[in-house]
């Protein structure tokens, strides 16, 4: 499989079946809702959540995230 076609995946209808959500990034300053809303309908609903990302999303950097990084739940940083 090629770059290009995983691009042109439609995540929404490939996982619709399998996944209680299913959530797509196309801008990094989603990320805290879509994960939210992931998690959300994951804990609620007893199933897998999905969130798929664009390339630009995956390849983004954010110039404070070496000097400040994200903590995650319940390591390293209040939640």
């Amino acid at each position: 499989m090629d770059s290009g076609t995983v691009e042109e995946l439609n995540p929404y209808r490939f996982f619709a079946s399998a996944a209680v959500y299913v959530g797509r990034l196309v801008d990094p300053g989603q990320l805290r809702t879509v994960v939210t809303s992931a998690v959300t309908a994951a804990v609620t609903r007893g199933g897998p959540a999905v969130v798929a990302l664009t390339r630009a999303v995956a390849v983004a950097h954010d110039a404070n995230a070496a000097e400040n990084p994200p903590a995650l739940l319940g390591v390293g940083g209040s939640t």
